[in-house]
């Protein structure tokens, strides 16, 4: 099996491209909603208290929330890169993705079943978690699907495909 760049070379090369200008956020936790749903009700089936101190309620999420989507862009003129900040930063809003337009984008080597179904569980997880406007969805990969370009196209997900091979990575819009 071939050995290829890393997710995050690929994901690095397509913010670099400018196809989508902004402020892109990487590694954003998705499903804080859903978790703290889960907690409240486990804590009221088993008759405790939801008492939760701050850094009780970081450590709890750090091990539920095991998802995130791969970048998160909010559109604006300006590129700035921010690393993945902790997730107690989420929770508190401290950073935050209400009112504004993005793009949520994950990146993989090949475009699969899986890769999609990432890419639009992740839309709903985030939209439930934000009150954001989810302007699109896409996929960064270095080797595209023929088989999947139609479904692409009728679930409304972007695909771009990303050859590093050249010494100026080439971006391909696919389906």
């Amino acid at each position: 099996m071939e050995k290829g760049p890393k997710e995050a070379e690929i994901l690095s090369a397509f913010i670099d491209s400018g196809v989508l200008v902004g402020e892109w956020h990487l590694e954003v936790p998705v499903g804080l909603e859903c978790a703290k749903r889960g907690y409240f009700e486990y804590t009221k089936r088993e008759k405790k208290a939801p008492v939760l101190p701050e850094e009780t309620e970081a450590r709890m999420f750090q091990g539920v929330l095991r998802e995130s989507i791969d970048a998160v862009c909010v559109k604006s003129l300006n590129k700035t890169v921010h690393s993945r900040q902790k997730v107690k930063h989420y929770l508190r809003r401290y950073v935050s993705f209400d009112e504004k337009v993005v793009w949520l984008i994950e990146a993989k080597q090949r475009l699969d079943h899986k890769a999609l179904g990432q890419v639009l569980n992740y839309r709903d997880l985030f939209e439930e978690d934000w009150k954001a406007k989810v302007e699109g969805i896409g996929v960064v990969c270095r080797i595209g699907n023929d088989m999947l370009e139609e479904t692409v196209r009728k679930l409304g997900v972007r695909v771009w495909q990303v050859d590093l091979k050249t010494p100026t990575p080439v971006i391909s819009p696919l389906g």
